[in-house]
């Protein structure tokens, strides 16, 4: 059986482990940015927030144009360089270049975020827009399935040493 000292240093390293949550969670997300982003940029090719739904302000409800002709003709000109049957023709799918996509990463809060234009993010309504939809979460949870079953491994193995 475990002795004493052995039960006290397993509950002392999962009480570690419990308390460490947030930064495991923001660790895996440093490690898996390249999935994770992968995902959002295809929400945002479709013009879609986490939720499913057309990123906001669309080209015609964005205050920066100074009319409805102008909103329509950006979004005539968007939809030539970057078609997309499966976005809403208003929808912006915040790509022209890929500066600003190629700007996106994950920071240390385990948010995402730009280099380029953070300022889009919070236009665009940063976490609705920039977090996961559901339908990711399976490629999501095998990615946290063995990065959280390499952690245990590596931390039993300390404990045990």
């Amino acid at each position: 059986m475990f002795s004493d000292e052995q039960i006290n240093r397993y509950v002392d390293a999962i009480i570690r482990m419990i308390s460490n949550a947030e930064n495991i969670s923001i660790s895996f997300m440093t490690a898996n940015a390249d999935l994770i982003l992968s995902h959002i940029k295809e929400q945002l090719w479709n013009g879609e927030d986490a939720f499913g739904n057309n990123i906001s302000p669309s080209y015609l409800q964005d205050p920066y144009f100074n009319s409805a002709r102008e909103a329509r003709n950006y979004a005539v000109w968007k939809d030539n360089i970057t078609p997309n049957p499966q976005r809403d023709f208003s929808s912006p799918n915040l790509f022209i270049n890929g500066y600003f996509w190629n700007s996106l990463y994950i920071d240390e809060t385990g948010e995402v975020n730009s280099h380029y234009l953070p300022e889009i993010i919070t236009k665009y309504g940063g976490e609705r827009t920039f977090s996961l939809q559901d339908k990711n979460y399976p490629d999501i949870e095998e990615a946290w399935e063995t990065y959280f079953t390499n952690y245990l491994q590596e931390n039993i193995i300390s404990i045990l040493s």
